[in-house]
């Protein structure tokens, strides 16, 4: 009887196995930046989404209350059922770019990472903010916009943006147009530790701070290229 013979199967050699194990890590290298990229675009996007879907509430708040723009100390609660999915409150005022998820205890605590303009959203002696009038320029104005998250308020941020002070409370009648072109101070730009820090804006989307504008549009802006134009009343 003819026996069978039994081919060796060559296994693979060490030099074989590491030139495998580099092409992988050069491929992993290559794609990892791309990856990240693309994680971080979209989370900008849901970002920007955010801030628009912020401003359909503080309008339609607005709407509600004699054209008077809500506290800043309250304003995610009061523009909540004026969202365009009032489920969404626990969600819409995180950004997902945040440094840190603000912690919460119980509903209806609702978590912010965004700031609202300390002026318009200034208490007037009716208890409401300013009257919508008083913005004159809502397409170059942020009304609000990622903020400075505290380490000694549960990685909260302010609930109004107030800092440079006299930028934000500053009059723009008082103002040269060379003034108003000028890059504001970017602050910490940090996770901070107590209120003094806060207040500031954060740029935490790749060196870019997310802003939403008094007209409802929202885009990014870079580090240092905020201009007093930008926030001055």
């Amino acid at each position: 009887m003819e026996q069978r013979r039994h081919q060796k199967v060559r296994g693979f050699t060490l030099i074989e196995l590491l030139v495998v194990i580099a092409i992988i890590a050069i491929l992993a290298a290559l794609l990892f930046p791309a990856v990240s990229s693309g994680l971080q675009r979209a989370d900008t996007a849901e970002s920007l989404s955010n801030l628009r879907q912020i401003m359909v509430g503080v309008y339609g708040y607005a709407g509600a209350n004699r054209g008077k723009y809500p506290l800043g100390d309250n304003y995610a609660h009061a523009i909540a059922p004026f969202l365009q999915d009032p489920n969404q409150a626990q969600t819409v005022f995180v950004s997902p770019n945040a440094d840190a998820e603000p912690e919460i205890y119980e509903l209806p605590y609702i978590p912010i990472t965004y700031s609202v303009h300390g002026y318009y959203t200034q208490a007037m002696p009716d208890g409401q903010g300013r009257h919508t009038s008083s913005l004159r320029h809502p397409a170059r104005t942020i009304f609000v916009a990622d903020g400075n998250q505290r380490t000694d308020n549960n990685h909260q941020s302010n609930w109004r943006f107030e800092q440079p002070m006299n930028l934000v409370f500053g009059s723009r009648a008082t103002m040269s147009e060379a003034a108003l072109a000028q890059p504001i101070d970017i602050g910490p730009d940090a996770l901070v530790s107590g209120p003094a820090q806060a207040g500031w804006f954060r740029y935490c989307n790749d060196g870019s701070v997310a802003c939403a504008f008094g007209d409802g549009s929202a885009r990014l802006i870079k580090r240092g290229e905020v201009l007093a134009d930008h926030i001055v009343p």
